[in-house]
């Protein structure tokens, strides 16, 4: 299980969709890292303090990453053909803060 400050690698083609639901800390987010290499079909994160950077995200049949917390952050990603929006996240928002970065390389081909 992923630690607050850990970075967790991921290489290749995944075959299924990546689901994160572990996170950090404000001071030590859990960074997923997929080095710019990793093809995945989709991403759907539940977790606090966590960063989504480095993947290719390709095929999704819905949302290309799909995230729902706090202090998220979704960069430098590639996210095409995917089926509904590239990047979707749902703010849990305490006393009214969105702590939320997004930025990606690419997203393209994303169909309402």
């Amino acid at each position: 299980a992923a630690r607050p400050g850990d970075t967790v690698c991921f290489t290749g083609q995944l075959p299924d969709r990546l689901v994160i639901d572990q996170g950090g800390t404000s001071d030590s987010p859990v960074t997923y890292s997929g080095n710019s290499q990793a093809v995945v079909p989709g991403i759907t994160a539940r977790a606090d303090h966590i960063v989504i950077e480095g993947f290719v995200v390709a095929g999704a049949d819905s949302t290309g990453i799909w995230a729902s917390g706090t202090n998220i952050v979704v960069r430098d990603n590639d996210i095409s053909a995917v089926h509904r929006a590239g990047v979707r996240v749902r703010p849990h928002v305490p006393n009214g803060v969105r702590p939320h970065v997004l930025s990606s390389r690419r997203v393209e081909s994303c169909s309402p």
